[in-house]
């Protein structure tokens, strides 16, 4: 798989000791070996929640200059054991969150008429009324949450995503929003082809359900996660989704 971004001094003057923070594949099971090389020096680091990020250091880029960065990585994916646990543990993600706002009194009435008498049937359920209910709006910048998707009927994949978690986290189900590429061989990742779904935990693994896709259940080495949603990320990017910078140079991806 192979990235490419650009780095823009929109500036007349030099920017000096420029840096980027970058999500790259998560280790997770199932996807945990990487390789990985880029054409600038980088640093790479881990969190507690097993996101693997690149720190990159620009000592100074020219006036008005573009620069292009190419990341190049290499997965080995392992039926076996994806999606199984990972560091965290599945009543890490129970909890009410921006965005995924599972205490709200309008998404626990909704959730109420979902749930069925097993975890599988309500997961169905609630699939299924997120795929009929939602419809797809323009793509937002900002994020809007779970409860906007109720009360408004539409969002783009991010919002499916957050419906689906916090209609699983109000029935007790452990659901987690998480953020990557859907990819099934070798790949240019396009910034506009970056896609969410919801994971929820049932039968002992994490199971990959995309409502805004209407796939139930699919396929998890098709899903390639970088990040996953978290209240506070144990790393420098914070809520930023792929990337974050410490300086005044511009990403173009």
């Amino acid at each position: 798989m192979r990235q490419l971004f650009t780095l823009v001094n929109p500036l007349p003057h030099p920017l000096q000791q420029q840096r980027l923070w970058l999500y790259v594949p998560a280790e997770w099971p199932g996807q945990a070996e990487m390789r990985w090389q880029a054409s600038h020096p980088a640093h790479l680091a881990r969190d507690a929640w097993g996101h693997r990020y690149l720190r990159f250091d620009f000592a100074m880029l020219k006036p008005m200059a573009r620069q292009v960065l190419q990341l190049d990585f290499e997965l080995t994916l392992d039926a076996r054991i994806a999606r199984l646990d990972d560091l965290s543990q599945p009543a890490d993600w129970l909890q009410a969150e921006p965005f995924i706002e599972s205490d709200h009194s309008e998404l626990q009435a909704r959730a109420a008429t979902l749930r069925r008498s097993s975890v599988a049937e309500t997961l169905q359920a609630d699939f299924a009324w997120v795929a009929q209910h939602i419809q797809p709006g323009p793509y937002q910048a900002r994020d809007l949450g779970a409860l906007y998707a109720l009360r408004h009927g539409q969002g783009d994949c991010t919002e499916y995503a957050d419906l689906l978690v916090a209609l699983a986290r109000a029935q007790g189900i452990p659901a987690r929003m998480v953020g990557g590429w859907v990819v099934r061989h070798d790949a240019v990742l396009q910034a506009v082809d970056y896609h969410n779904w919801a994971e929820c935990w049932h039968a002992g693994r994490w199971q990959v359900l995309d409502a805004q896709r209407g796939i139930l259940h699919a396929d998890p080495l098709q899903y390639l996660a970088w990040r996953c949603q978290r209240e506070a990320n144990a790393n420098p990017l914070g809520a930023a989704h792929r990337w974050r910078i410490e300086g005044q140079m511009q990403v173009e991806a």
